[in-house]
């Protein structure tokens, strides 16, 4: 499965952030971003359960304020 995270940050210590995401197993690619959403970092895992293990794990960390998850979508 593969979904893209869309996340808010508190503008303080971003780059330990971003730093933080990319180190979580199943993160392929995190950057920052302009407009909504300042981070967006693309997983992928064999189940939804290791997807949401990853999104809960991108939540915890101290300066995400929020995020948004998209599903990819398989025909």
């Amino acid at each position: 499965m593969k979904a893209v995270v869309l996340a808010k940050l508190e503008p303080k210590g971003v780059v330990g952030t971003l730093e933080s995401v990319r180190r979580i197993k199943g993160v392929t690619k995190a950057f920052f971003t302009f407009g909504r959403y300042d981070l967006i970092a693309f997983v992928e895992a064999p189940v939804l359960g290791d997807i949401c293990r990853i999104v809960l794990e991108i939540n915890k960390l101290p300066n995400v304020t929020s995020t948004e998850t998209l599903l990819e979508l398989q025909p």
